[in-house]
């Protein structure tokens, strides 16, 4: 028997990650991504909006709800079954790993060790070196391995995702659009900092208001 939650406040840092029950889209659902440029266009618009103005420090914009998400949790079970919320959270995710890769090209140590550090917390890790990986975000069948091979299995040692996968579906390349996309808008944003410095400290806040700040 499953049990629907009261409803609660919780930021993406506390619905995804290491310390929160897996977050799985049913099989049964037969919900693929489907955001388009325009979707994740106006999603960046606010994500940024709101950066700027959490950075102002007004009381207003210290938080940025981004809608409700529904989730089912079966009293066997230690994850969560999605029921709305899987565009979101499937884009906030794609964002964390632009962020990640963009951290590990930068080549400074510290930047590795941060994009290291958002794989492992929010993205996917192992608990030892022969352990299955185990992903936060699992998104159905028809996505699941591709979204997997582009976006979450990542090398600490190389910072890449195999991306070996070919892309079969619309969903995968609206996924790949969305990575592109995404990318290409906080590369741009970078290009207009002075120094590597600045450009870091853009990321963290980023990363911060993601994680901390969308609720």
């Amino acid at each position: 028997m499953a049990i629907i939650k009261q409803a609660a406040r919780q930021t993406l840092g506390q619905l995804i990650g290491a310390n929160n029950p897996v977050v799985t889209v049913p099989d049964d659902s037969q919900r693929q991504y489907s955001w388009t440029k325009k979707e994740v266009d106006v999603y960046w618009a606010d994500i940024e909006k709101f950066k700027d103005g959490r950075e102002s420090g007004r009381e207003s914009s210290s938080e940025y709800f981004i809608g409700p998400v529904v989730t089912i949790t079966a009293e066997t079970a230690s994850g969560r079954a999605l029921l709305d919320g899987q565009q979101r959270l499937t884009t906030s995710t794609i964002l964390l790993a632009v962020i990640r890769d963009i951290l590990w090209q930068t080549n400074a140590p510290e930047a590795k060790l941060s994009a290291n550090n958002i794989q492992r917390d929010y993205i996917a890790r192992k608990s030892g070196r022969k352990d299955p990986m185990e992903y936060f975000l699992v998104l159905s069948l028809f996505d699941r391995d591709f979204f997997r091979d582009y976006i979450q299995t990542w090398s600490e040692i190389s910072g890449e995702c195999a991306r070996t996968e070919a892309a079969t579906r619309p969903s995968h390349h609206l996924i790949k659009d969305a990575y592109n996309n995404l990318y290409a808008k906080v590369r741009s944003r970078l290009q207009s900092m002075a120094d590597d410095e600045d450009r870091l400290d853009y990321l963290d806040l980023l990363r911060e208001c993601l994680i901390y700040g969308l609720v």
